[in-house]
This record gives structure tokens, sequence and C-alpha cells, in this order.
């Protein structure tokens, strides 16, 4: 991890405009515009929280005061935040705390005592969600079975293949170029990159997954837009600007995604709104886990700087109730 570039002083009198620095400079680290105004913002929370109650700033932080900010989140109607919520907190106060410790601004990371409590409790996460072997060759049966006539059809096809195939995160799917899918030779390859080497590497694509995603790249390769967004939004989008006389088209929008995957979700008898790319990200795990890939090539696969997620689908099948129903 670099040197912190923001003063300590910076920290303790404006949290968000340090953590936006911080994100948006550190080359261990790459999170689009959206993420790391999302990160300032619950870093910002939590900073505010902390001076308000305990008269602290984040490099002073002790471990009773994150777990006592995590128990004083609140969700709808002032009910108590969700796991999804908690969870989320906990991610980023974890990264937080181990660049300030890294860089020298605190003394250690107050976060790893919180997380030992809140796991022996049982309170930090919902359990993972993946599809189990039958589910998921419905799912595939379905994808498989779906009539393709035009672009969007091959593009909705090939996006309900990726997650599966190659358990990629939404944001990833999001970044991907026409340069990135390589479906010629004899190793087709999806390439992730990044600036950081923790999450930039290169996946096999499955055979089960080829055909669509070929077909798709072909299709790609001859739609008149410019730029070389891989999964483009729908053709009735407004382009977001002109390159050499071609439209650029806009990269396709979450929302978007999500309409997508669910109906091949429904199939697999997932049918919860929230299940999606992240549950078909699960399920890849449990694939790679079932054929005795070992947690340190895994964590590579999937772009991971901890084994946290992989140690939670471990205890979900070790727990032998496959998976969670919904």
């Amino acid at each position: 991890m670099s040197q912190d570039s923001t003063p300590q002083l910076l920290w303790s009198l404006d949290p968000r405009e340090a953590a936006r620095r911080w994100l948006t400079t550190d080359s261990q680290v790459s999170y689009a515009p959206h993420s790391v105004a999302q990160y300032s913002a619950m870093i910002g929370t939590a900073a505010d929280w902390l001076y308000e109650e305990r008269e602290r700033h984040l490099v002073d932080a002790r471990p009773a005061d994150v777990e006592a900010f995590l128990k004083s989140l609140r969700g709808r109607g002032g009910q108590p935040a969700s796991a999804g919520t908690v969870r989320r907190y906990i991610g980023t106060l974890t990264m937080l705390f181990n660049h300030l410790a890294q860089a020298g601004l605190m003394a250690a990371s107050p976060i790893e005592a919180v997380q030992q409590r809140l796991k022996q409790g049982g309170t930090v996460r919902n359990a993972p969600r993946f599809l189990s072997v039958e589910q998921s060759q419905s799912y595939i049966q379905w994808v498989n079975q779906q009539p393709r006539p035009g672009w969007c059809d091959q593009r909705d096809a090939a996006l309900r293949c990726i997650y599966l195939a190659c358990g990629i995160t939404v944001e990833e799917s999001l970044r991907l170029t026409t340069n990135d899918l390589v479906t010629s030779g004899k190793h087709p390859m999806l390439h992730i990159r990044t600036p950081s080497p923790v999450t930039s590497r290169q996946l096999p694509l499955p055979g089960w997954s080829q055909p669509i995603l070929e077909a798709w790249s072909q299709t790609r390769a001859q739609l008149h837009v410019g730029g070389n967004v891989l999964f483009v939004a729908r053709k009735r989008s407004p382009t977001v600007e002109v390159d050499g006389g071609e439209p650029m088209p806009h990269a396709i929008s979450t929302s978007e995604l999500y309409e997508i995957i669910r109906p091949a979700m429904e199939a697999a008898g997932m049918a919860q709104d929230q299940l999606g790319p992240q549950t078909l990200r699960n399920t890849y795990a449990v694939r790679q886990i079932d054929q005795g890939i070992d947690n340190a090539t895994l964590m590579k696969w999937l772009g991971l700087r901890t084994a946290f997620s992989i140690d939670a689908i471990k205890r979900q099948l070790d727990s032998g109730n496959g998976p969670v129903p919904v």
C-alpha cells in the first residue's frame, strides 16, 4: 500500500475529502467514480458518529467505538440496519483502517477484534446464497433455450452467462471492453484489467458458455457504434458523444442488468429481487471449491484481497444445508 498522500489533519477535519483523495489516487485500489462517492460518504458517516458520540477522530478509533457505531446503524422506519448494510460498512471500514495503519496514521486497525466478536455472535452477515447443481443446470438450460433474433437478445444471453461462467462483479462487467473477451484460439479467456495486481486477472471461459459469448462477440463487432464498451445499453438509449462520426453508446446500466438476469434466476428457482449477479458469482465460487481449488487460487480468480467471502461460502457448504432456500 502506498503511503498516504493526505496528512493526518485532513482525516480529522474533512474525512470525506481525505477518503476521496485516497480512493482516487492509491495505486492499490481502483474504483469507479460512483463507488468512490459511496465509500467516501460511508466513511464520513462513521467519522461524524465517532466525533459526535465519542469525541474522537477516525485515526483514534477503538474497537469498542467501531462496534458501537455498527450497532447504531438504522434502516427504514428506524429499525436496525440490515445485515447487508452492516456487512458493507464492515468491509469499507476494514479497508479504511488497514490503510490508515499501513500509512502509519494509527498504531493498529481496530476492526479485527470487532469482526471476531460479531462473527462469534452470528450477526455480521447473511448466509451467502448460491445455486444448487440442479438450479445451475436449469439456469443454463433456460438461457440456451431463449431465442436470440436481435443483438439485444444476444447481449442478454452473454450477460446471463458471464457471471456464472467467470464469477466477475457487476462493476467489472460494466467496465469490460471488446478487447477483454477473447473467444478464439485454444484458450478462450476473459481479461479483467485494473490498475491493481489483486483484481487484474485472466479467467478461462468454460465450454458451456463459449458459443453464446462468441456469438455476442461477433455481433458486437458488427454494431455500428463507436467505442469499445462490451455490454452496451439498449439501442433506444441516448448516446453520450460522437467519436469520428459514430455514436458512442452508454454502457449498460445496473438496473437494466438486473432486469436481464432476473427471469433466468426465476427459471432456476431464485425469485427474490435482490438475487442476481452476486448469487451467480457465489455459485461460480462453489463450483471451484467442489473441484478442489485452493483458497489462494480462488481468491485470485475472484479478485479478492481476503478469504472472508470464500470462508463464508465454505461454512454454508459445511453446514450441510446447501444453498440458502428462498
